[in-house]
């Protein structure tokens, strides 16, 4: 290569430079310093200020090194960009010129040997990478270089040039753009349709239809692959190289992709409005243009948009930015993506739903707008999101601690909160824990618990200096008896409690706080054995380890002090002060330790502290070595205050949980490929954070605790894996007010009656479609399936006292009109005559109906102050009646009289009778579920099932597992099944709205809320998403 060949070559890239940005492909694999520096110098740019991440500036513009970065990341090579040409697309300069500038650079290193250079350029390619000299000697001489020698070769060779020209004289320019499509959006196949068309007209600013797709098919058949075999047919190349060869020799750029972005958003709002083979495609292909284009804070801006992606691609995309996980339409991506799954009936209005729960209200309004007709519309409630995977407490107060009961299954925790109650939680609900009238209301802001003779022994530390253990039963019916409790000299507040297993004694507590004092205390008697430290400075965390035959305990302060103390001798055999490793030394005064956690891993301890200001340290020590530390980075994660940090060995190394005050917790695995994932759980801080590996099961789940008192569970698995899936219809206006259901071994119909009058008639698991049985003037109340000489019938009563009778199999067939009466509906039950069934309402009175004949037999006031709020007949025909003014009574089977009657503390709200055991099951205001037995009258004793933390609104007894169950519902927003036998709670379920009734059919549940009507299937001992066979 001559000096003149240089400066030809130099100067035309100075032309360029004069107009607009260059790019020199250089392939993949790194440019390196030294060229660019070269390549400055060449170009005579002035001086280089290193700018990080493959960025120099110099004055007028900027080189970027973007070779060594991944392909779908944008357009690979070096970019010389002037500041004033910002904006305009790189300009690709041609092979020739990018192979001289290899050559000429190669030979500069080697000591002028242009003809190896020019040697080594032909056999691998211009494209290949460009390394720091030292490199280069090495590289020639290895057969086995870690360089993209396949593709540099391919580019240079005869037959690359041959089959391009090849393509080009066969298809011409139609041909390439349209393979280029194929190339951008590799490993995507492409949808078969007039979408490919629109996607290469979008690229290259020229119209293609259909015809063009078929012209190039036809011609070039051996160029494509064509699958037919599925319902939507797609297409792609027919193998890597000739996809390599529709790119030419251009790579893709994140400019092509948002024009591809650009079409697909437009698009998939159409998609959202009627049915096209090629939604699928759009929906997949949406995420992967998004990331490669740069336009996925577009996306998250776009309610529509967002609604026509596959949530678990975007969601996958999501979690490897920290930066956009936390951005208010990810956050409803990844709190509601068990929902949102493509295959869910009512996307649409969970999307919204999710929106507005983020305040994204812009974005909400446009799937409003553009389907009116969703499957129900968003009724705003005090409920919250129904997280990755599911809500196990909630109150009012934040969760400040969280201590899990090890080596149990299933697990057992318990959540401290910053108004003094302590929570157990189980993996399907959480419940408060009654500590009796001892407890104040200071924060439990430390928490231990294990499991100690066949009951759990948790220790609570506290802000008002009070540091007590209790001991828990185990069971539904938990209680907590106080084993101790010390409040002096210990007199100033707490911060912090573990609990010590020592190999050779008792366990013991260590507990810490703001006087800098570690406190060690017998677990079980409450024996004060004396400080174990005693620095002056608050203590922010005290763990402890077992290594080599010696117990030690590791503690934090908040002067940043660090050591690892004896348990037995209390001497100090390693200490360290974390500010002076600080990699900032003028905020080093400033470093503030926030949390800390420690674990066994081989020879050494293993200790993570996290601080206020979001800097993590990783510290190892073995017996008789100093503390060793670094700081822990997280590549791309911006700071932001620790709360927690949690470390779980497993056989691929050590993953490190962090819970952080944006809201959000990391997972941290530096061995793993993707070694960063964020999670997006709460609306405020993350304040606690448990990881339990359930034994026996080989199931790994994270609990964690927020700033609004919610307590979470993750399931260490995808993001969709949620069991519980809720199956939500309501084209009402207004909430649903009454809910029935029927199951046959074809299909399972749902109907609701809502605010608006309506009664609506579902099929199976479609919630797109259902048809109108009735319309009532006034809301509606109560449903009754009524067997007649006709079939089965459906009564309905509202809230305007009208009574009809319904037929759910024939849609918009005329409801009859019975009557009206008791001045509103509010229950109803049947009789023991065919064909007629008892009303009850407003009024206190019940009364009995001739449905065939449409007239009322007979009528009794039963309640003297206030409504009916509940009625059902036993075997005998008899009548339960339940008040408003908490009495039961039990009417004659003809109305004639009141037979006997009880009063509760509370009022009634719920009956159900098991006919064949003559025994009631019966909810009250209180939120008590009691069984009854009333053979002989309703005056026998009670049994306590469970108990709602609001009044109970229904309740159903029915077959489960082979066995007598109760399901009931609550203001509290929660569904509990208990076995009556056992009186065992099975399941709890929370719920989104309130609700307001219950139905059940077989092994299905319906339940109605403010925020629509819920289907659930227990099946193998869970609750499984409601499906069945068809759907109409």
């Amino acid at each position: 290569m001559t000096a003149d060949a240089l400066t030809s070559n130099v100067e035309s890239i100075q032309e360029h430079l004069e107009s607009k940005p260059v790019r020199l492909p250089l392939g993949i694999g790194g440019g390196g310093r030294t060229f660019v520096h070269w390549l400055a110098e060449s170009l005579d740019l002035g001086p280089l200020t290193d700018a990080g991440e493959g960025r120099w500036t110099f004055p007028g513009g900027a080189i970027v090194d973007r070779s060594s970065r991944p392909a779908d990341d944008g357009p690979a090579g070096v970019i010389v960009e002037p500041d004033r040409t910002a904006g305009i697309p790189p300009h690709d300069i041609g092979p020739a010129g990018a192979a001289h500038l290899a050559t000429t650079f190669l030979a500069a290193h080697l000591a002028g040997d242009t003809a190896t250079a020019q040697r080594f350029v032909e056999r691998f390619g211009p494209l290949t990478s460009v390394a720091d000299s030292h490199g280069w000697a090495s590289i020639i001489g290895n057969p086995t270089a870690s360089i993209r020698q396949t593709e540099g070769a391919v580019r240079a060779s005869d037959a690359f040039r041959d089959h391009f020209r090849s393509i080009q004289s066969r298809g011409g320019t139609r041909l390439l753009d349209l393979g280029r499509v194929l190339y951008l959006l590799a490993p995507q196949p492409m949808h078969l349709g007039d979408e490919w068309a629109n996607l290469a007209s979008a690229i290259s600013n020229r119209a293609y239809t259909l015809a063009d797709i078929n012209l190039v098919l036809s011609e070039c058949t051996d160029l494509f692959n064509i699958d037919s075999t599925a319902d939507n047919p797609t297409v792609a190349a027919v193998n890597p190289f000739t996809r390599l060869l529709f790119s030419g020799f251009v790579p893709g750029s994140s400019s092509e992709y948002a024009d591809l972005y650009t079409w697909m958003s437009r698009r998939s709002v159409r998609s959202l409005i009627r049915d096209d083979t090629g939604d699928e495609f759009i929906r997949t292909a949406l995420p992967l243009v998004a990331a490669r284009g740069n336009c996925l804070t577009a996306l998250l801006e776009d309610g529509a948009v967002m609604l026509a992606s596959d949530v678990e691609l975007l969601a996958d995309y999501l979690e490897r930015d920290p930066e956009l996980a936390v951005h208010p339409g990810a956050k409803a991506v990844l709190l509601h993506a068990h929902r949102l799954r493509s295959s869910g009936g009512d996307r649409e209005a969970q999307m919204e739903f999710a929106l507005r729960r983020v305040s994204l209200t812009s974005a909400a309004d446009k799937i409003a707008e553009v389907l009116p007709e969703r499957s129900w519309r968003p009724v705003w409630s005090n409920s919250s999101p129904a997280n990755v995977h599911r809500v196990l407490a909630e109150g009012t107060a934040g969760v400040l601690s969280l201590a899990v009961i090890p080596g149990v299954s299933p697990f057992r925790a318990y959540a401290g909160t910053g108004n003094g109650q302590i929570h157990r939680v189980t993996r399907t609900h959480g419940e408060l824990l009654d500590l009796g009238d001892e407890t104040g209301s200071a924060e439990i802001r430390g928490l231990a618990a294990i499991e100690h003779d066949g009951a759990d022994i948790i220790v609570v530390a506290a802000s008002d200096a009070t540091l007590a253990a209790y001991r828990v039963t185990p069971g539904p019916d938990a209680t907590a008896v106080r084993l101790w409790c010390h409040d002096e000299p210990l007199s100033s507040p707490f911060t912090t409690a573990t609990i010590a297993l020592p190999a050779d004694g008792p366990p013991v507590v260590l507990s810490g706080g703001v006087s800098g004092t570690v406190w060690v205390h017998d677990l079980l008697t409450g024996e004060d054995l004396g400080p174990l430290v005693s620095w002056g400075a608050e203590i922010r965390g005290v763990r402890t380890a077992h290594l080599d035959d010696r117990d030690v305990a590791i503690v934090v302060a908040v002067d940043s002090r660090l050591a690892v103390v004896d348990l037995h001798t209390h001497d100090e055999l390693a200490v360290t002060t974390l500010a002076q490793w600080s990699a900032d030394a003028g905020m080093a005064a400033l470093l503030t330790p926030s949390c800390m956690n420690a674990i066994v891993m081989g020879d050494d301890v293993r200790i993570v502290v996290g601080c206020a200001m979001g800097e993590l340290f990783e510290v190892r020590w073995s017996p008789g070595s100093p503390l060793d530390v670094d700081r822990l980075e997280l590549p791309g994660v911006p700071d932001s205050g620790v709360n927690e940090v949690v470390l779980r060995l497993h056989r691929d190394g050590l993953s490190r949980f962090i819970a952080r005050n944006d809201g959000v917790w990391i997972r941290y695995d530096p061995d793993q490929p993707r070694r960063i994932k964020v999670f997006v759980g709460h609306a405020g801080p993350v304040w606690a954070q448990a990881v339990i590996d359930v034994p026996g099961t080989g199931e790994v789940v994270s609990l964690t605790g927020g700033s609004e008192g919610a307590v979470r569970i993750w399931r260490h698995v995808e993001v969709i894996d949620e069991a519980l899936a809720y199956l939500q219809v309501n084209h009402h206006r207004g909430a649903i007010r009454a809910i029935a259901v029927r199951a046959s071994d074809e299909e399972v119909e749902v109907v609701t009656g809502g605010d608006d009058g309506d009664v609506r008639v579902w099929h199976g698991a479609n919630a797109r479609r259902g048809g109108v049985a009735s319309r009532h003037q006034g809301a509606i109340s109560a449903f009754l399936w009524l067997p007649t000489a006709s079939g089965m019938r459906l009564v309905v009563g509202a809230a305007d006292g009208s009574l009809r009778l319904a037929t759910t199999d024939v849609p918009e067939q005329p409801a009859r009109l019975l009557g009206i009466a008791h001045e509103g509906v509010t229950a109803l039950a049947p009789s023991s005559t065919d064909g007629s069934f008892w009303s009850a309402g407003n009024d206190g009175g019940i009364t009995r109906w001739d449905a065939i004949a449409g007239v009322a037999r007979e009528s009794r006031m039963v309640c003297r102050y206030g409504r009916v709020t509940a009625v059902a007949t036993d075997g005998y025909g008899r009548v339960l009646v339940g008040g408003q003014d908490g009495s039961l009574s039990l009417v004659a089977p003809d109305g004639s009289h009141v037979m006997e009657s009880r009063t509760f503390d509370s009022e009634v709200t719920a009956i159900d009778v098991v006919a064949e055991l003559h025994l009631a099951v019966i909810g009250l205001a209180s939120g008590h579920v009691y069984t009854l037995p009333i053979a002989h009258g309703v005056d026998g004793p009670i049994r306590s099932m469970h108990r709602h933390g609001l009044n109970v609104v229904a309740v159903n007894a029915f077959e489960l597992y082979g066995q007598l169950a109760v399901v009931s519902v609550g203001r509290d927003r929660k569904v509990m099944v208990g076995d009556v036998s056992s009186r065992v709670l099975l399941h709890t379920i929370s719920l989104e709205g309130f609700p307001t009734d219950l139905a059940v059919a077989d092994n299905y549940i319906a339940v109605s809320t403010t925020a629509g009507g819920t289907l659930f299937q227990f099946a193998d001992g869970h609750v499984q998403p409601a499906a069945t066979p068809r759907d109409r």
